[in-house]
This record gives C-alpha cells, sequence and structure tokens, in this order.
C-alpha cells in the first residue's frame, strides 16, 4: 500500500480535475471515482495515513462518489439512458462496498435497489432481465435485513423483495391471482398427494415471503396476511400440507376481516380434499357455516360450502360403500345407507336426489336392511318416478323382498321391472327370478304368464335363456296334473327350441311325453306303474295257522295263503300306447346321437330319463307277461291217469311260456343296470323281483277247479294239485325273495332309497313275515 500521506488527496485531485475537464468522458470520471474509494477501502485501518488526512480521504471519497451517484440515478430518471442509470449502479455498489458504518448508508442501500429495479424495468434482453429482476429481489432484501430505514420504507423493501422474486419467477403473487388456483372441489383423488420437490427459485420466494413476515411487525399490515397467505399457497400447490395447514388456520383464525380469509378457506378446503381427509373438509365447512357474520357477502363461499359440505358427505358415504363392499362389513353398509340419507335430508329438493336415494336403496340392500331400502325406495317412487336410475331400483327392490321372503311382492316389484325396462341388460334375469318365486308361492299362472313373456321378449337376442324358462314351465303344468298341457307344452319346446336347448333336454323332452302318455294310456290307477287290479290279504306269520288245515268238503280254492296277490291286468289304450312308445324311442335316437355325452348340459338328468324311457318299454313286455292267464280245469288226480296227463301237458306249455315271457322282460330290465342310473337302477331290480313274485303267486293263487275239491277223494286231489303248483312255485318264491333282497342291498350300496326300495322291502315281508 502507498506511504505517503498525501497519496489519497493526490487522487482526489485527479478526480475531481477529471470532473471539471471540458469533454472528460463519464466513464472516466466513474473510474477515478472508484479508484478514489477503493484507494481509501485499502489504507482504512492501516494508521498508514494521518487521523487528519484519513478523515479528510474519507470525506471526499464518500461526499465524491455518494453525490455523484445520486445525480446519475436522478439524472438517468428523467433521461432514460441506461448508461447514466449504469454509472449510478457502480457509484452506489463501490460506495455501499466501502462506507457500510456511512450514517446514510441505508438510504443509500435503498437508492441502490432501486436504481437495480429501474434498470430490471427497461431491459430488454429476457435472460438479462431475469438476472436484473433476482439482484433487486437480493438488494431489497438487504436492505430490510440492515434494517436502518424508517418503518415505511422498510416496508416497501421488503414489498419490493417479494415483488422482485414474483417478476424474477414469472409469477403472480397477488393474493386473487394465487387463491384462483384452487382445483374443482368436485375432483375425486385416487390417492393422498405426496410432496414434491420445491423448486429452486420457489424455495427464493418463500425466502422473499419470511423476509416480509419476520421484519414487517405491525399485525394490522394487510400485506403481511397476504405474504402468510401466498407462503402457504406454495406449499399447498407442492403438496407440503403440514405446513401449508398451519398458516391457512392463522389466518382464519386472527384475520377473519381481511380479504385473505376467503381465500383461505377456499385454499384450505382443496388441501383437505387433495388430502382425502373429508372429516376434516366436513369439520371445515360446519364450522364456516356456522359463522354467519364471516359468511355475510361471500355468495360464492356460500355456494362452495353448501356444495363442498354434499360433497364432502358424499365421498364419506362413498368411502364406507367401498369399504364395506370390500369386507363385506353390513355395518358399515348400513352407515353408508344412512350417510346418503343425512345428504337427502340435509337438502331435499337437491336436482341429483334421485341418485342419492338410489345409493342408499343400494347400500341398505347389501347391508340386509331391507326395511330401510323399502323406504329409499318408496321415496324415490313417490318424488322421481321420472328418474333415469329408477329401472335399478325397481330391479334392485324386487330382490330385496325376495331376500326376505316377500315372495309375492318380490314378484310384483321383478315383472314391473323386466317388462317396464325389457331394454335394461339385467331385465331377463329379474323376470327369471320372478318366475322362479311364482312357481315357489304356487301361482302357476302368473309363472307360465311370465314364462310366455320371457320368451316372446328376450328370446330373439337370448335363445339359451329362453329355451331354459320354457323348459322350466314342465314343472308347472306337471304339478296341475293336466297331462295333457305337459304333452303339448313339451312339443311346443321341441318344435321352437330343439337345437337351442340342448341335447339333453331333448331326451328329457321325449322321455316326459312318453311317460305321460304310457300313464293316460292306463283306464285304472297304476299300481306301482303297472296297469293292473290287484287283491290281496296282509301276511301273516304261518306258523300260528299249522294244524288248521281243511278237510271233507271243506275245501281251499287256491293253495297259497290270501296274502299271495291275485293280479289282473287291465287293458290300455293302444293309440295312446302307441304313441308313448314312439316317444321313448325318440329319446333313445336323441342320446344315442349325443354319445352319451351331454358338454355343459345335465348328463345326470338325461341319463335318467333315457333309462325310464328303457323302463317303461320293459313295463310294457311285464304288463304282457302278468297278462298271461292260468290254464284252467287242471286235474292232476293220480287216480284219473287220462286226465292227469293232459293237465300236466297243458300246465308245462304255460310255464315254458311264462318263463319265456318273464326271461324276456328280466332281460329288458337287467340291460337298464347297464345305463347306470341309480334311481332306475332300483326300479329295474324290484322288476325282476316282481316277474319271479309273480309267477309264484300266479301259482298259489290259482283256483282249484270244483270238480277237484269236490266229490270222492277230495283231499287226495286237492292235495294232488297243490303238490304240482307248490313245486313249480316254491323255487319262483325263493328267487324273488334273493331278487327282492338284492334290490335292497343295491339300493343301501347306492344310498338311494325310493319308493322302490320301500317296494322290495314290504313284498319281502309279504312273502315271509316271520
Amino acid at each position: 500500500a502507498p506511504t505517503n500521506k498525501n497519496v489519497c488527496l493526490w487522487q482526489y485531485n485527479v478526480a475531481h480535475a477529471m470532473l471539471s475537464m471540458p469533454g472528460a468522458a463519464n466513464g472516466d470520471k466513474v473510474k477515478e471515482i472508484e479508484n478514489l474509494v477503493r484507494l481509501h477501502g485499502a489504507l482504512k485501518g492501516k494508521k498508514v495515513l494521518p487521523q487528519a488526512e484519513a478523515q479528510e480521504c474519507y470525506d471526499n471519497a464518500a461526499a465524491m462518489s455518494g453525490e455523484l451517484a445520486r445525480a446519475y440515478h436522478s439524472e438517468s430518471a428523467k433521461t432514460k439512458n441506461p448508461e447514466t442509470l449504469a454509472y449510478a449502479e457502480k457509484l452506489y455498489k463501490v460506495y455501499l462496498d466501502v462506507f457500510p458504518e456511512a450514517p446514510d448508508y441505508a438510504q443509500t442501500q435503498y437508492f441502490y435497489s432501486e436504481l437495480i429495479w429501474s434498470r430490471a424495468e427497461s431491459e430488454k434482453n429476457p435472460r438479462l432481465q431475469t438476472e436484473l429482476w433476482e439482484n433487486a429481489a437480493i438488494a431489497f432484501t438487504d436492505v430490510v435485513k440492515t434494517g436502518k430505514v424508517e418503518p415505511k420504507l422498510m416496508k416497501e423493501a421488503a414489498y419490493a423483495a417479494v415483488l422482485g422474486w414474483k417478476n424474477a419467477l414469472n409469477v403472480d403473487p397477488r393474493i386473487k391471482g394465487q387463491a384462483d388456483k384452487v382445483e374443482d372441489i368436485d375432483k375425486t383423488y385416487d390417492k393422498k398427494a405426496e410432496p414434491k420437490p420445491i423448486p429452486p427459485r420457489e424455495e427464493k420466494m418463500l425466502a422473499a415471503f419470511d423476509i416480509y413476515i419476520n421484519y414487517i411487525k405491525d399485525p394490522k399490515d394487510d400485506e403481511l396476511v397476504g405474504m402468510k397467505l401466498l407462503k402457504a399457497n406454495i406449499y399447498r400447490r407442492y403438496n407440503h400440507f403440514d405446513k401449508a395447514i398451519p398458516l391457512f388456520e392463522e389466518i382464519l383464525e386472527k384475520h377473519r376481516e381481511h380479504e385473505t380469509a376467503e381465500y383461505s378457506a377456499n385454499l384450505l378446503l382443496d388441501t383437505y380434499n387433495r388430502l382425502q381427509d373429508y372429516d376434516a373438509m366436513l369439520k371445515l365447512v360446519n364450522r364456516l357455516v356456522g359463522d354467519k357474520k364471516f359468511l355475510e357477502g361471500k355468495e360464492d363461499l356460500n355456494e362452495t360450502l353448501a356444495k363442498i359440505k354434499a360433497q364432502s358427505m358424499r365421498k364419506n358415504a362413498e368411502k364406507l360403500e367401498k369399504e364395506g363392499k370390500e369386507s363385506k362389513d353390513f355395518a358399515k353398509l348400513i352407515a353408508c345407507g344412512q350417510a346418503y340419507f343425512d345428504i337427502y335430508n340435509a337438502n331435499p329438493e337437491a336436482k341429483e336426489n334421485d341418485e342419492v336415494l338410489y345409493n342408499a336403496l343400494v347400500c341398505y340392500h347389501e347391508g340386509k336392511s331391507v326395511g330401510a331400502a323399502i323406504l329409499a325406495y318408496n321415496l324415490m317412487q313417490r318424488y322421481y318416478p321420472n328418474s333415469k336410475l329408477m329401472p335399478r331400483a325397481v330391479g334392485r327392490i324386487g330382490k330385496a323382498y325376495g331376500d326376505v321372503a316377500f315372495y309375492e311382492k318380490a314378484s310384483e316389484k321383478l315383472e314391473e321391472y323386466a317388462k317396464k325396462y325389457a331394454g335394461e341388460k339385467d331385465a331377463y334375469s329379474a323376470m327369471s327370478d320372478a318366475v322362479f318365486f311364482r312357481k315357489g308361492i304356487g301361482q302357476d299362472d302368473k309363472a307360465i304368464e311370465n314364462t310366455k313373456f320371457f320368451i316372446k321378449t328376450f328370446g330373439p337376442k337370448k335363445p339359451a335363456e329362453a329355451a331354459n324358462a320354457m323348459f322350466s314351465l314342465t314343472s308347472v303344468y306337471e304339478k296341475q296334473g293336466d297331462g295333457d298341457a305337459v304333452i303339448k307344452h313339451l312339443r311346443d319346446y321341441i318344435r321352437q327350441f330343439s337345437t337351442k336347448g340342448g341335447a339333453d333336454r331333448l331326451v328329457i323332452a321325449h322321455s316326459k311325453i312318453g311317460q305321460t302318455l304310457w300313464t293316460q294310456s292306463c283306464p285304472v290307477k297304476q299300481v306301482d306303474g303297472a296297469c293292473v287290479k290287484i287283491v290281496r290279504e296282509r301276511a301273516i306269520n304261518m306258523k300260528k295257522q299249522k294244524g288248521k288245515q281243511k278237510r271233507g268238503n271243506d275245501q281251499p280254492t287256491q293253495c297259497g295263503p290270501e296274502s299271495k296277490i291275485k293280479l289282473t291286468v287291465v287293458k290300455r289304450d293302444d293309440r295312446k300306447v302307441r304313441e308313448a312308445m314312439a316317444a321313448f324311442k325318440s329319446a333313445e335316437k336323441e342320446i344315442d346321437k349325443a354319445g352319451g355325452k351331454f358338454a355343459g348340459g345335465d348328463e345326470g338328468g338325461a341319463r335318467y330319463f333315457y333309462a325310464q324311457a328303457k323302463f317303461a318299454q320293459a313295463d310294457a313286455q311285464l304288463e304282457n307277461y302278468l297278462d298271461m292267464k292260468f290254464p284252467q280245469g287242471l286235474n292232476f288226480d293220480p287216480q284219473n291217469k287220462g286226465i292227469a296227463e293232459k293237465s300236466k301237458k297243458r300246465f308245462d306249455e304255460w310255464v315254458k311260456t311264462k318263463i319265456a315271457s318273464g326271461g324276456k322282460a328280466t332281460g329288458q330290465y337287467e340291460g337298464i343296470l347297464g345305463v347306470k342310473d341309480a334311481a332306475t337302477s332300483i326300479a329295474a331290480a324290484a322288476r325282476i323281483g316282481q316277474i319271479q313274485q309273480n309267477f309264484s303267486d300266479a301259482l298259489f293263487t290259482a283256483e282249484i277247479p270244483k270238480d277237484v275239491r269236490t266229490g270222492e277223494f277230495a283231499d287226495e286231489k286237492v292235495e294232488a294239485f297243490c303238490d304240482r303248483m307248490t313245486e313249480v312255485a316254491e323255487p319262483l318264491e325263493a328267487r324273488s325273495l334273493e331278487a327282492f333282497s338284492v334290490c335292497l342291498g343295491k339300493s343301501t350300496e347306492l344310498g338311494w332309497f325310493s319308493d322302490w326300495s320301500k317296494l322290495c322291502e314290504r313284498e319281502l315281508g309279504q312273502i315271509k313275515p316271520e
């Protein structure tokens, strides 16, 4: 550093001379003054200059740089000359660097900040202008941090710092501009918003807000409250809700009269919506709605609050619905229904209340609170009969009635839905349910009517479902006991749906037609499926009857006990029998065509009715067998060999024919066992036993000719006759016992007990009561 005590004076003289020199360039003048100031800065504190010279150096450098800086600043304000402004900036900057203890330092700092602001305003290059706005913001921030300007300038500097960052960041820091950036309150967020990094420039903006907030302490300052709002909103926009919420709450709590309070309310509501904190959102809405004074004149906010309250309640209801359905929690579903009812009661005139009531109906129904669901439906029907949701409501309430076994009411609603709203995708299932309920409560006519409507309405587009519906009516006609109606219905089904209802249904339909015709062909009530009349007495233990044989003229009329069956076959209607057999053949043809396989169909049902068709055909052979008349006038008296020989020949021929006919029927029944249908297999086993039993009973109940049981040697003649009957009958009876035992054994093996297994058990008791 220079050591001569006059070095500063020399530089002052150079600078002064430069200022006085005609034609001297301003740049040169500024440069020399900068040199003077820097020289003072380099010498101060080093005790190079005597005190007097040092003070003179300070005074000259401060005065020359400060005054000329203000002069240039003032001139540039008039001339708008950027060059002059730049000279002023250089002098301000060097002054502030070297004279921080100067009495006018704070004021000069403020002037310097204003100058940077002016330069930024006049700069045309966007990149340079952004840099200047940042510099201006920093400069005004320094003014505030220094804290030596008067309060008015302090506030302006703090606000200028905020505006400087606003211009640099190209954002609108005005309260209204930020408050308008509220998301639509109707928007539903899939998940809670996660905090995002705040960009560096926005961080600087926040720092500028903090400068204003921390240094401007006047609680009545309007801008101070605004800065808090703007700071909170930046945090909100980047999802730093934990920092935003307290600021919004502070404004609402402490500055209710300030314009920012309304904006804070909107932004805080949006924040809770983003957080999916609907409870807090609704709590805030209720708090604000209760503050009538605060809401005076705030029509937009009033409208928003009303809408948010409804939406918040709606979202809470939707949340309960979602959780209830996922967890199958009936309590939550009922709470969901009540939540929708609360929405309705809060504003009964709301235009969307039809949807609200429908949602309540759904939640109550799925929560098994059917009474409440009915209440929701009744309100909907009363006030919104033309709602687009009414079809779904009708269908839903129909199911609800069905859930609590109000089947007639359920049917009525489901029918109404299906008929009135046949275009709905689930209308056909509603009518199907209605048919099911009508059948269940015995309202056959309604079931038939509904089914016909179903087929006519939905058949063209849903042929398989229509086929199912028509086929299901068979049971209704069968229950009514109208065989002709059953036959007609099944024939109509075959004609309409032979290619749409499945081969399994064709087998069943043909077989049912055959069974109905076969039953109709018998003019009397069938006995165990056979067209016969039977006379018999209950069997008793024969051991108790020993010693009571008839003698003399008091001879028996038959060789066996009265418990043996006396059977008469009743002739069937030939035409109906032919039609029945044709139907059975058609059933066999269909099952053969399908190869016994019905993918996706009722294979078990088809197999059963196929077996039943074969069983009925075997029964036809059985009845031929049963109808074989016992030869009359037989006499096996050994005293009359000629008559005895003729009788034996006729009897043996009858036995042979009977055996052949029975064997044919037995073969047919044995063939049914191969179908492997449990129910029909038991029936076939029973029939095989009956074949042997009938043969045996025919012998035991054959009338002993009068001329055999009367006259001379009646005892011997009756004995000879019965010996011959018993000789043939007892082995047959033994085989029938064996067959009935097999029948019961098979029933136990298959776990299948029916009227046929009971028949086997009954006949065993009749044949061998002991």
